[in-house]
Formats: C-alpha cells, structure tokens, sequence
C-alpha cells in the first residue's frame, strides 16, 4: 500500500512538468532549421514533428498555390541556398500586411521536410 500512495504522489508531481514540457514551443530560426535538415533529414523530422514551433526569419516570397492557400517563404538568407521554410495555412490578413524583407516570427503547428525544405503549417504571425 505504501508502495502505491508513494508511485501516486510521484507521478502527481512529475506529470505536469512532462506535460508542460511537450507543449512549449521550440523558438528556432528558419537557417537554424534548415540546417537541422541539411545535417539529419531524419533526425530533423523526430525533432520538429508533432510540436508547436516558433520560427523566425526574413520573407522572401508571398504567394497563393495552386489550391488557393497562402503561402509565405522564409529564406535562411543566404542568397546561394535554394531551400527554404515554407509557412502554409497562413491567414489573408496576415499575408496582406506583409513584405519581402521583412523580419517576422510565426507560430505553426505542424513540421514536414520535403527535398531539404521545411514545410510548415497551420501558421500565425506573432
């Protein structure tokens, strides 16, 4: 009996610490991340699949894709790499008040890499 009450205060005090930790953001740079990929495809996969990230960088494109979604690109800003972070999902409003140059931080909740870019979507400016 002593053994269960203690297993039960054990796991009251440190679940919430492990629960917190799965949902904080992970705050990376888009040239950080890209160079997550560049370095372990799979890796960066396990590391940035099924949490929330805050990512940072420069935009270097706004678009609509051929299915009508709003697309904004962040470059790592190195003019010679051809990869990027590519933010899908992101509302009119917010693609409207944006420009190519600009320094900006979105919060997305989900993580692909395809052909050495990231993927994101489900993204929110900050």
């Amino acid at each position: 009996m002593k053994k269960i009450f203690f297993l039960s205060l054990t796991l009251l005090f440190f679940i919430p610490e492990i629960l917190a930790d799965k949902r904080a953001p992970i705050n990376i740079s888009c040239a950080s991340m890209l160079a997550d990929v560049d370095a372990n495809e799979a890796r960066a996969s396990a590391k940035y699949s099924d949490k929330t990230i805050k990512i940072s960088g420069r935009v270097d494109g706004i678009q609509e894709n051929w299915q009508g979604e709003n697309v904004v690109d962040l470059s790592s800003g190195d003019k010679y790499n051809y990869s990027w972070c590519k933010l899908y999902d992101v509302p009119l409003d917010t693609v409207m008040s944006l420009d190519k140059g600009q320094n900006v931080t979105f919060e997305c909740d989900s993580f692909e890499e395809i052909i050495g870019s990231a993927l994101l979507s489900n993204c929110k400016k900050i």
